[in-house]
């Protein structure tokens, strides 16, 4: 009896494909696309990561359209290292969580959402949510990363953890960066026990903090306006007073 012909070749293992992936990873000679992070540069496939990430992918096709060169500054990442772990991720890739800090996981799940990179979002809420033990210097971004998006019972953990270190967490350098809807939660709890007078002297710091913050973005925003009026009108004769004082009412109304 004549044995059936194998027409497909299964994979069975995929260390064959990891290793070749991690050859290609961050290789500048296998890729055509450059990322740069702060003052680093992450070198990837423009292919592979458009199918991962479509938005990334729209970025790209974006920025290789209108511009003379394939490097892509990346803003608003803090850290190298979570951006890096995501690319790992589209590569195929493991990740160890366990030697990562945790604010780089937190701007992991961040970045992750924005992305839409579904699974390791889901990975990365699902590690979070198994925590059990946490210290004062990363529950504040915890708090925030657990409540914005929606990691119910790692937030709820970390309430109780904050009712029981109310005096430590209010003297911590990091309360001043509490997202609002948080510090009104923690503040109106009755179990948030500490003095009152060192709750008072966080929260003006918090105000204090958001408002030179908000002072900031509105210079930024001045700034950016003026420039785009130098950039328009530089052949127009304006009263410079005028202008000041349209670039002023456009900021406050943009706010």
């Amino acid at each position: 009896m004549t044995e059936p012909v194998q027409e497909t070749i299964a994979c069975n293992s995929m260390s064959t494909h990891q290793r070749n992936m991690l050859v290609l990873f961050n290789n500048p000679e296998f890729s055509d696309t450059t990322f740069i992070i702060q003052d680093s540069k992450l070198y990837a496939w423009s292919g592979l990561v458009s199918v991962a990430s479509p938005l990334l992918g729209a970025i790209i096709s974006e920025h290789f359209t209108n511009c003379h060169d394939r490097e892509i500054t990346l803003r608003n990442i803090k850290y190298e290292e979570s951006f890096t772990a995501l690319l790992k991720h589209i590569y195929g890739l493991d990740i160890e969580l366990n030697h990562m800090d945790v604010s780089v996981i937190c701007e992991m799940v961040s970045l992750s959402e924005t992305y839409k990179l579904t699974n390791i979002n889901k990975d990365l809420k699902d590690y979070l949510s198994k925590m059990k033990s946490f210290s004062i210097d990363t529950a504040v971004i915890l708090l925030n990363t657990a409540s914005k998006y929606d990691i119910r019972d790692l937030y709820k953990q970390l309430i109780v953890f904050a009712h029981q270190n109310a005096e430590q967490l209010v003297k911590d350098d990091s309360f001043h960066n509490l997202h609002y809807n948080v510090l009104l939660e923690l503040i109106k709890s009755d179990l948030f026990c500490c003095e009152e007078i060192d709750i008072l002297k966080a929260v003006l710091t918090w105000h204090t903090d958001m408002d030179n913050e908000r002072k900031n973005m509105e210079k930024k925003l001045e700034k950016k306006d003026v420039d785009e009026d130098v950039i328009q009108d530089q052949d127009l004769t304006t009263d410079p007073s005028l202008e000041k004082k349209d670039v002023e009412k456009d900021v406050i109304q943009d706010q």
